[in-house]
């Protein structure tokens, strides 16, 4: 690769970094799917005594799926979420949202998806939060988001049950990568070659 060359790919990586990380001061960052509601005997945040059997967890699952499509925008069509609070239940400004649910495995819990704000990434890089507590209706049996939270209800001989949350984020230089292989990879809309001293490339 040329002087000339180089010079143009480092002003695209350096203006491609600046893109993304002007992208991520205002994007929600996809997250990794987290435990956030299982089966089994607990005392709730309001100290009531609960049990949450197998049968249970999948009329959550339906309920709690009926509950995020009904999040989604009308006019994008994207779905919002369920709230997931930055502390302790407090209904104040948002760590993340829960924009899917699955069911586990082995069939205990429901696992769910989130989308992070800037205060959830804040919140789980820092190791100053790192579970969930889900907010819930007993008599509907639903869902209805959850909080971030270091002393989760769901415990089995004192002891959490749910592990950790774990946020999964893309750093700079790997996003920078994938944008740079897709800008020069060839399709029919880049096809015309250009030669520079022998050396072929993609416009």
């Amino acid at each position: 690769m040329t002087v000339a060359e180089r010079k143009i790919l480092d002003s695209r990586t350096y203006s491609l970094q600046d893109e993304i990380e002007e992208e991520e001061e205002i994007q929600l960052i996809d997250g990794k799917w987290f435990e956030g509601f299982a089966i089994g005997e607990f005392t709730d945040m309001f100290g009531r005594e609960i049990e949450i059997t197998e049968e249970d967890l999948d009329f959550y699952l339906k309920n709690t799926r009926k509950a995020i499509r009904a999040t989604k925008e009308l006019e994008s069509e994207e779905i919002g979420g369920l709230p997931i609070d930055a502390r302790d239940h407090e209904r104040g400004e948002a760590a993340g949202w829960i924009v899917s649910v699955k069911m586990s495995d082995e069939g205990d819990k429901l696992l769910f998806k989130p989308k992070w704000t800037v205060i959830g990434q804040d919140l789980l890089k820092s190791k100053l939060m790192r579970g969930f507590s889900a907010t819930f209706s007993l008599e509907d049996m639903v869902i209805m988001g959850g909080t971030l939270t270091n002393w989760p209800a769901t415990r089995e001989d004192s002891v959490p049950i749910l592990a950790p949350i774990e946020l999964s984020e893309t750093n700079i230089a790997e996003k920078v990568f994938i944008r740079l292989s897709n800008l020069f990879k060839q399709t029919p809309e880049n096809q015309e070659e250009i030669s520079n001293e022998g050396v072929p490339m993609t416009k």
